[in-house]
């Protein structure tokens, strides 16, 4: 048996997911892996707590008093957490401040001003600034962040580090 602070804690999303599928075959569907690697999961799951979680038969698999237990104490906890992650994904995805942004007058009516409207859609809290012309910019001094040029330069006036 391992202890607490040795404890692998990947098998409890699979042994959840196989509760409430209720079948190996439907909580590999539902993980997008092996009914295998399910198996090998609970397998390894119950070893590692000296502890039956299933009984298994040909036609069903049925929680074991230890099972239901587990189940009861980590599922809520799996969910807030899952819910956590996911609040701080969104939270770190969610761009805020300003973006300037220049291109010639047809490419920023034609292409960019429907692109620049579904990305501020996704990101309200961003103030975006869409600037039109065919005069090339000092980017740095007019606090310009993207900028949008068509043809050759007649001049190089960038360098392009990668």
């Amino acid at each position: 048996m391992t202890t607490a602070s040795e404890f692998d804690l990947n098998g409890l999303p699979i042994f959840i997911a196989l509760v409430e599928a209720g079948s190996f075959t439907k909580a590999a569907e539902r993980l997008g892996c092996t009914k295998t690697r399910v198996s090998l999961q609970i397998r390894q799951l119950e070893t590692r707590l000296g502890v039956t979680l299933f009984l298994r038969t040909t036609r069903r698999v049925q929680l074991t008093q230890a099972g239901e237990a587990l189940y009861h104490q980590c599922s809520p906890l799996l969910t807030d957490l899952q819910g956590a992650l996911a609040s701080a994904v969104s939270d770190t995805l969610q761009l805020q401040g300003e973006l300037r942004i220049t291109a010639p007058e047809d490419y920023a009516a034609g292409v960019l001003s429907e692109a620049v409207v579904a990305f501020s859609r996704l990101h309200p809290a961003l103030h975006i600034e869409l600037r039109s012309g065919d005069q090339i910019s000092d980017m740095v001094q007019e606090g310009i962040d993207l900028a949008f040029r068509l043809g050759w330069l007649k001049t190089p006036r960038c360098v392009l580090v990668g």
